[in-house]
């Protein structure tokens, strides 16, 4: 989806700049550490919003599995999806990511800028007692019209 807009609902459109939306790839860079510890990567996720909408947007992201699983063959281990949370950059909290239910990670009750809106989200996860390896799951950013 790189580079591609994509069309929500309404007039709201998103363009993909990179980070861990892209096709299940892990943030760039990856996010890594010792069991039990929480990582984080800033900047992560990154993307231009764009609407003519006076009411403004929201831009929202959902797991499609449950799960992070392993890239190698024969690591049977997963990390619950609830593992790995995102917020707004610079924004302070971080929300549990869900396979049910989006997160919001922006909402203005405005328009964007005409060029768009630049939107970054940081991510977290904590690490359980799992074999080492790199773990990946696709994540779908939605922006829709308020």
């Amino acid at each position: 989806a790189h580079g591609r807009r994509r069309r929500a609902a309404g007039e709201a459109t998103a363009q993909d700049r990179g980070g861990p939306a892209r096709g299940g790839r892990p943030p760039e860079p990856p996010l890594v550490g010792r069991r039990g510890a929480a990582d984080w990567g800033t900047e992560a996720g990154t993307m231009d919003v764009q609407t003519n909408n006076l009411a403004g947007y929201a831009v929202t992201v959902r797991a499609t599995t449950s799960t992070l699983v392993a890239t190698a063959g024969g690591n049977p281990d997963s990390i619950p999806i609830g593992a790995l949370s995102v917020r707004e950059t610079a924004v302070s909290g971080f929300t549990a990511m869900s396979n049910v239910v989006p997160a919001t990670v922006q909402s203005q009750p405005t328009r964007s800028a005409l060029a768009g809106d630049l939107i970054s989200n940081d991510y977290q996860v904590v690490i359980p007692f799992v074999n080492e390896d790199t773990y990946s799951a696709t994540l779908d950013y939605i922006a829709t019209t308020l």
